[in-house]
């Protein structure tokens, strides 16, 4: 495993713990266990965010 996989990996684990307490959350976390990038994980929080908003 490369040094940009490992740090994908730790993403998705650092990621998933923010997609908490929120309607949906569950299936964020999902998809963020299968990212490929902090870009890819940033994007699926911040709709999960928007998603709760409206």
């Amino acid at each position: 495993m490369g040094e940009r996989d490992r740090g994908i990996y730790q993403s998705r684990k650092h990621l998933a713990w923010y997609a908490t307490d929120f309607l949906g959350a569950s299936q964020v976390r999902d998809q963020l266990s299968q990212i490929k990038s902090l870009e890819e994980g940033l994007a699926l929080l911040d709709q999960g965010i928007d998603s709760c908003q409206q």
